[in-house]
């Protein structure tokens, strides 16, 4: 059974603390707070952390710090996860919800959240569905994150067809005194590695609605996915590092299927000539699990010429992700 969270009243003068890391964003930073001045509950501070920027981002956010409409703390370059981390040591609310500095929240992302925690006690996080849109505003369709609700560790290691989103989550501010800050170890993968700790011991919730916008940058090519999956290997490292409990079939599945993500992540914005990154992905993941038949499929359609790919891209998202164009 999992334990229960104590409910305090407040630990604050507010709420709810939203924490935004932001590093270089200037262009999109103030779209990601306006969304957050939108919401339906007023009762919330905003802690943006500045990462060491070195475009404008000081002067542009100078206006909302003169006005005390957000905390903003600069410090040298230290990577997201330890941004994440200054911003919740400078929170005061009783639940905390992140937003990275290019995404968006819907006007009762917070409220809904709040709510959801007041009234489930034995839930310390709880997320929502999201959707994803590109830098023209296309929209790249809804993530649905229903499967991860209840007591979902250690399945959460196997699902790798969705990922709960930074944006989409708030939790019990408490929960770091005993669980931990983001490891700032981790250039990729830090959110993950929280949600495991979290779900190791606790129990986790979902609103089954969009409640953020996760954008898409064309710069997030394969060249920076494929060093994702250094981190993602590291990620399954430490698990099994830290619950011994975890068989040898359990932890080939996991990490088959993981190589499976990668390569089809890399396929679906990857050049031709970078497929061979695909295809050495797959290899990982049937050397892991001989049984994998996504490996398989993605390793032959890595040789596919560019149209007919871009045309199979397009009828996957549709099924997959319900308002894709």
């Amino acid at each position: 059974m999992m334990e229960k969270m104590s409910n305090p009243q407040s630990m604050g003068a507010n709420k709810i603390s939203v924490v935004i890391p932001t590093y270089n964003r200037a262009e999109f930073i103030l779209e990601a707070l306006e969304s957050v001045f939108c919401q339906t509950v007023t009762d919330t501070e905003i802690v943006v952390v500045d990462d060491g920027s070195t475009d404008n981002t000081c002067e542009i956010l100078e206006p909302l710090i003169r006005k005390g409409r957000i905390i903003y703390v600069k410090q040298n370059n230290k990577g997201e996860a330890a941004a994440r981390n200054e911003g919740i040591r400078r929170s005061s609310g009783q639940y905390i919800a992140f937003l990275d500095s290019d995404d968006l929240f819907l006007p009762d992302k917070l409220e809904l959240q709040a709510d959801y925690l007041d009234k489930n006690s034995e839930d310390v996080l709880v997320h929502s569905w999201y959707s994803k849109f590109d830098s023209k505003g296309n929209d790249l369709g809804v993530r649905n994150t229903s499967v991860f609700n209840g007591d979902i560790y250690p399945d959460i290691l196997n699902i790798w067809k969705v990922l709960i989103a930074v944006p989409c989550v708030m939790v019990r501010a408490e929960i770091f005194n005993e669980i931990g800050y983001f490891d700032e170890d981790f250039r990729w993968a830090a959110d993950l590695d929280m949600w495991r700790r979290i779900t190791r011991k606790y129990s986790i919730g979902v609103i089954n609605k969009v409640l953020s916008k996760v954008r898409v940058h064309p710069g997030n090519i394969s060249a920076d996915k494929k060093d994702s999956e250094l981190a993602f290997e590291k990620y399954l490292n430490k698990a099994r590092h830290e619950d011994p409990e975890l068989d040898e079939k359990f932890i080939k599945n996991m990490t088959s299927l993981m190589y499976v993500n990668v390569a089809k992540t890399i396929f679906s914005t990857a050049s031709r000539t970078e497929m061979v990154h695909v295809r050495e992905s797959c290899r990982k993941a049937l050397g892991q699990k001989k049984v994998n038949w996504e490996a398989y499929i993605l390793w032959y359609a890595s040789f596919l010429p560019l149209g007919i790919r871009d045309r199979l891209l397009v009828i996957w998202r549709k099924m997959n992700y319900p308002g894709s164009i």
